[in-house]
């Protein structure tokens, strides 16, 4: 431009010195300077204006095309000589004559004001989407009158795209998008905020005022210091309230926009309604605490297993039933604690849960508690499937068993028992008959007349041992028989006694269920007893 100017200047002088020498006419050589002088100007700025990236023509009133640049020229694919004085029209498509209106209306205000400015749409014939053109129009003016109008046009055409897929991208966000200024005016939003919200149009939501939404100030106060401290805010929780009065949860993710003196201008960002995520982690939260309550208060041992054998998870009751803490419990191996014998089976059966095979399975297992003791726990195998049905773990429920089966082998040695002094009963009885018969024999013939003392020592002999055989199986049916629930202090104290002179508790047990008949099957006589009966 300055060369240009230059020219220019030169050239002025050059026209003045020749207008001071009127009288003579010029030379050959000043004519040649001169016309060198214009030559150069008009290619030079020829050049200049083929150099703009931006359309550059200059047009008469009627429409006809009196210059142009190489950009404009490039544009509709011909050459420079083709497109002076041609019609603009025969380079454009033609529509529905809008434009044409539209010119005509303008005209009469461009002649007045001689400039305009603004975004033109056009449609150049053998170009299939239309082009937009930031253009800037002068008027071209000769002794005081319009005889032409030069316009500037910048292809805008990208800028236009990027701004209807911005524009089509901002109404289809599910996020809501808002734009605000610090005063708390809504300067725009997206349909999505509006729906978040509950307004039938973001034009409804355009009236309301930011303080009407955000009805926690102080809350506001705060994040509009964040968003003005730093670059950008992300993730900040905020409490909105919509048309109908209920709060929602949002995430926040806004910036400040400053102008050139670095005040802020206007807030822009994203909502995010997470209400339902929230409700959703709420209850999420109530059912772990649920289980894990019920966890803690169930009386088995819960333990979890992945598929490399490694504890995921440990129950409390761990430390009541084998002496571990969950923390000591989780770096043991499966297994390490368990019998030898029954670590085999144990293994197989988890590998079998992991492989597919069982789905459920009781397994008896003798494990070692810390103390050093063996518990005896019966585990229930089951797997643990993700959300695609796949096993990724085994679920282990274990209850120590030790208590029940000391109670089962003694029940066992119970009936075991109550087996033995049936079988009693049942002897005692067959030996009753003989007994009797043996003892009213005796007694007869001891009392028979006539019967020498040998014999009667004898007699006396096998009555005296056939009532102690009574004695001992009157014995045997008392201690088959349940024993009677009612007691006396004289029957302890002889109990006591009994007991004392006995030799094992067998004999104890035996006195004991003896003395509470108070009568014997076999009748006995009168009279002092004899010292046999004392002895026994």
């Amino acid at each position: 431009m300055w060369n240009k100017t230059h020219e220019i200047s030169e050239l002025r002088g050059l026209m003045r010195g020749l207008e001071q020498r009127e009288a003579d006419p010029p030379s050959g050589k000043q004519l040649d300077q001169l016309f060198q002088i214009i030559s150069r100007s008009q290619q030079g700025y020829r050049d200049l204006i083929d150099s703009f990236d931006d359309v550059l023509l200059a047009l008469t009133l009627d429409g006809q095309i009196r210059a142009v640049n190489r950009s404009f020229s490039d544009l509709v694919a011909t050459p420079f000589q083709d497109l002076i004085g041609k019609p603009i029209t025969d380079f454009l498509q033609e529509g529905t004559g809008e434009g044409s209106e539209l010119l005509r209306r303008a005209m009469p205000r461009f002649m007045e004001r001689r400039q305009w400015s603004g975004v033109v749409q056009v449609r150049l014939k053998g170009q299939g989407a239309p082009f937009f053109f930031d253009c800037v129009a002068h008027a071209m003016m000769r002794d005081g009158e319009i005889h032409g109008i030069t316009v500037l046009g910048r292809d805008v055409s990208a800028l236009r795209k990027n701004e209807a897929r911005f524009t089509e991208l901002f109404e289809s966000l599910q996020e809501g998008i808002y734009i605000v200024t610090p005063d708390g005016t809504i300067v725009d939003v997206n349909p999505a905020l509006a729906r978040m919200l509950g307004y039938d149009s973001k034009e409804e939501l355009l009236k309301r005022r930011v303080p009407e939404i955000f009805v926690d100030q102080p809350e506001r106060k705060i994040v509009q210091a964040e968003v003005e401290r730093q670059p950008m805010i992300q993730g900040r929780e905020i409490t909105l309230i919509c048309k109908d009065g209920r709060s929602i949860v949002c995430l926040n993710t806004a910036a400040a926009v400053r102008d050139n003196a670095g005040r802020v201008v206007r807030y822009q960002g994203a909502l995010m309604d997470i209400t339902e995520r929230r409700e959703m982690e709420r209850r999420l939260h109530q059912q772990q605490e649920f289980a894990r309550r019920l966890v803690d208060s169930f009386p088995d041992l819960i333990l979890v297993l992945d598929t490399e054998a490694h504890y995921n998870f440990v129950s409390p009751r761990c430390k009541e039933i084998l002496g571990y803490d969950v923390e000591d419990m989780q770096h043991l191996e499966f297994g390490g604690r368990s019998h030898p014998e029954d670590l085999p089976s144990a293994l197989s059966l988890y590998k079998d849960i992991i492989a597919g095979t069982q789905t459920f399975a009781s397994l008896e297992i003798r494990v070692r508690h810390k103390l050093g003791d063996w518990r005896r726990i019966r585990f229930n195998f089951s797997p643990l499937s993700d959300e695609k049905g796949n096993i990724e773990g085994v679920v282990l429920s274990g209850r120590d068993v030790t208590e029940l089966k000391r109670l089962e082998e003694q029940l066992i040695q119970a009936e075991k028992l109550a087996a033995m002094g049936q079988m009693l009963a049942g002897v005692a009885h067959e030996l009753n008959n003989p007994l009797t018969a043996i003892i009213g024999v005796t007694e007869l013939l001891r009392e028979r007349e006539g019967t020498d003392d040998s014999t009667r020592r004898q007699l006396e002999l096998t009555h005296r041992q056939a009532r102690r055989a009574a004695r001992i199986v009157q014995n045997l049916l008392e201690f088959s028989r349940p024993a009677s629930p009612q007691k006396s202090p004289s029957i302890s104290t002889t109990f006591s006694s009994a007991r004392f002179s006995c030799k094992n508790t067998l004999c104890a047990a035996t006195i004991s269920r003896w003395i509470s008949i108070p009568k014997p099957i076999f009748p006995v006589s009168s009279g002092t007893p004899t010292s046999s009966s004392r002895s026994f």
